[in-house]
């Protein structure tokens, strides 16, 4: 994505970051020897879809029609939400838990900037919804964490 000007160009942006996270997890899920750990990771993956659909609707939808091209605040600034750490066959376990860790941190730091800019229109729901979402997943990871890689330290 180039430049954001618009609240369009923010669910767009979303919507990308969220098919990210579902290749993410999906390729995590795969590298992971942990039985626990892989579940968890294709669960995370299936509820990242599920956002894909949501913010699918929102982008066809009409309210995004109808506000879809007011631009955004002068002052956002999206640059740290742009890149993704990548995991590889080479990535750990712990590895693999703290990119993940960092991806639903900047997720959720991305919706929660984004609740200022839906202020006073029905999207606000939607990124409430989303941001809450990440934070489960960052809880989830957390623990996850805790439990499988922390346990031998």
């Amino acid at each position: 994505m180039s430049q954001l000007k618009t609240i369009q160009d923010i669910v767009r942006l979303a919507l990308e970051k969220e098919q990210e996270a579902v290749q993410f997890y999906t390729q995590a899920a795969q590298l992971v020897a942990n039985p626990g750990t892989k579940v968890m990771l294709k669960e995370l993956a299936e509820e990242e879809q599920k956002h894909v659909s949501l913010l699918s609707k929102v982008q066809t939808g009409s309210t995004l029609k109808m506000i879809g091209s007011r631009p955004l605040p002068a002052s956002m600034d999206f640059s740290r939400y742009l890149v993704s750490e990548p995991v590889s066959e080479n990535s750990t376990p712990q590895d693999i838990m703290i990119i993940a860790i960092k991806r639903e941190d900047s997720a959720i730091a991305f919706y929660s900037q984004q609740l200022e800019v839906f202020a006073g229109n029905e999207l606000r729901e939607t990124f409430e919804r989303l941001l809450a979402w990440e934070k489960e997943h960052k809880e989830r990871l957390e623990a996850e964490y805790d439990r499988e890689v922390l346990k031998d330290n």
